[in-house]
């Protein structure tokens, strides 16, 4: 009996191990049931969650590029991770990748602009700009949306990008500001519109390239009491708040209104401050047929004289913009006159800055109509059209000038040269401004004559400080800052020289100044360099006795 105690023990014991085990093997499947149902979704919500904050950077990335493509005409491309891949696991099991969906949301949006102004540097309305502008314009744009499809993050924002903002809507429909708005800096407002239709969707990144439709290479100035109107999902109580727009204490803006049975919001821009306004487009994705090139919408004069004596060449200059407000490269203008003068050229093409630049000389005494249009000369109410007259005097010799007529202007009301003076590569004028304030806007050094004896060349110039340089010989440029004579006053003004080159008495240059009335006028500057001599300032012709020599650059 005794052994068969023995037996059933073993057998008892064998069965106690056998038990154990189940058990053990019981808490294993639990423990790693536990694991795969709550550890490991923990872990994937966290890498989600990881990717959405990347995300988020990346549509960063993309609205960086589209403003810097409508600034510049160029930017990189970016990249935006649209899913992420969860960590390779040995005894447990993943869901599918994450995926999202990145897009452009062109649902009846449209951005306009109303009560624009646009003025000329002088502060006068532009009525050349004013044909087109006048009214409501209005221009197509779109959102670029990024839409997540987590496994595990439900509560992700989808992030957008709406009238120059990046911000995440969560699904509780709040909103949290990404980035701060672009569209109202200061006195500078700039919209970009989007072309394009861009979708893509799936795990892998997906690779975003704006290309330039119009670029911002100029702006045009416009008057208080202008209204914007952009498309956003949010309301205009966002826009005004603190993070954004800030109206409560940004002098820049009246008011912001939500727009009725639109998403879109009113902004009102101050009616006292004058704004610089641009609109640069630009297309992501494909291109949709529909959407055309830029063409020329409107021409302006930039510069023409307003009085002129027959027998001399005045420069006229046109620009050509698009419906944007940029500059057309290559369009065609053709000009007339309705009298006896008449153009250099009757045809030109625009650069790249819009701009074509005639050469016009008067015809007999009176007033003189020059008209210029794009393609063709049509009616100067027409945007594509623009008039001009000017006051056609006869050519004679000023009094006591001593040069020919038009150089270094002495009668009273005009802003005359009184006096030159040359320390090493600067020659300072002293011009005395006899009528209003004026403000200098653009110069040309027309020629410089140097003497025999100076073996080293200037090769162009600068105003005080302003920008840019003045090539010697070379067009008119547009200064900045603009240099300020003040009326009944005297001002010096730096010319400074540079390159290999070195003042001599017995030289002298031209120079054909601009001012903000559209006015120029063109000064001869004798230049007293190394040695004794030189002449008398304001004279126009007087000068001491340096070598002949040579002059550089085409007479003015």
């Amino acid at each position: 009996m005794t052994d068969r105690g023995d037996a059933g023990g073993g057998r008892d014991r064998a069965v106690t191990v056998q038990i154990g085990a189940v058990i053990l093997f019981g808490f294993l499947i639990v423990a790693l049931s536990t694991y795969q149902a709550a550890v490991v979704p923990d872990q994937n919500r966290e890498v989600e969650f990881l990717h959405n904050q990347e995300v988020q950077t990346d549509v960063v990335q993309v609205a960086n590029s589209l403003s810097a493509t409508g600034r510049t005409g160029s930017a990189a491309p970016q990249t935006v991770a649209l899913g992420t891949r969860y960590p390779s696991r040995a005894l447990f099991v993943n869901p599918p990748p994450a995926r999202g969906s990145l897009y452009t949301d062109r649902s009846a949006r449209n951005v306009s602009l109303s009560n624009v102004t646009v003025l000329r540097p002088d502060g006068t309305t532009d009525d050349e700009a004013a044909d087109y502008w006048d009214g409501t314009v209005q221009f197509d744009t779109a959102f670029v949306v990024y839409e997540p499809r987590y496994n595990q993050y439900r509560d992700a924002p989808t992030t957008r990008y709406e009238s120059g903002v990046v911000f995440n809507r969560f699904p509780s429909n709040a909103t949290l500001n990404v980035t701060d708005q672009r569209l109202v800096d200061g006195d500078r407002v700039t919209l970009v519109v989007v072309e394009g239709n861009l979708s893509a969707s799936g795990v892998d990144a997906a690779s975003v390239d704006p290309s330039a439709v119009s670029v911002v290479t100029r702006r045009e100035r416009i008057a208080g009491g202008a209204e914007l109107t952009v498309p956003s999902t949010r309301p205009a109580s966002v826009w005004a708040g603190a993070e954004l727009l800030n109206v409560e204490e940004n002098p820049a803006i009246d008011a912001v209104t939500d727009v009725a049975g639109a998403d879109a919001v009113r902004i009102e821009l101050n009616d006292t401050r004058s704004t610089s306004l641009g609109v640069a487009v630009v297309s992501v994705g494909e291109r949709s047929d529909t959407v055309a090139d830029p063409e020329p919408a409107y021409l302006s004069v930039e510069r023409a004289p307003t009085t002129a004596s027959n027998g001399t060449t005045r420069e006229v200059v046109v620009e050509v913009r698009d419906e944007y407000g940029n500059p057309v490269d290559a369009a065609t203008v053709v000009a007339d006159t309705d009298g006896s003068g008449g153009f250099a050229a009757n045809t030109l093409a625009t650069g790249e800055d819009g701009r074509a630049t005639f050469e016009y000389t008067p015809g007999v005494v009176g007033d003189e109509v020059l008209q210029f249009g794009v393609d063709n000369l049509v009616d100067p109410a027409e945007p594509l059209g623009a008039n001009v007259t000017v006051t056609v005097n006869a050519g004679a010799a000023s009094a006591g000038d001593g040069g020919a007529e038009g150089i270094n202007p002495a009668e009273s009301g005009d802003i005359r040269l009184i006096g030159e003076s040359t320390s090493g590569n600067t020659v300072t004028l002293t011009l005395n401004n006899t009528g209003a304030t004026a403000n200098i806007t653009g110069a040309r050094i027309n020629f410089y004559f140097e003497t025999s004896s100076n073996n080293r060349e200037y090769d162009s110039a600068r105003l005080e400080s302003s920008d840019p340089p003045l090539v010697i010989g070379g067009p008119f440029e547009q200064l900045s800052p603009e240099i300020i004579l003040q009326n009944n006053t005297q001002t010096d003004v730096d010319v400074v020289f540079s390159g290999d080159g070195s003042t001599n008495n017995g030289e002298f240059f031209i120079i054909t100044i601009e001012y903000d009335n559209q006015e120029t006028d063109t000064y001869f500057v004798n230049v007293q360099g190394q040695g004794s001599g030189g002449g008398g300032g304001g004279g126009g012709g007087g000068g001491g006795g340096g070598n002949p020599g040579n002059g550089r650059g085409p007479p003015g």
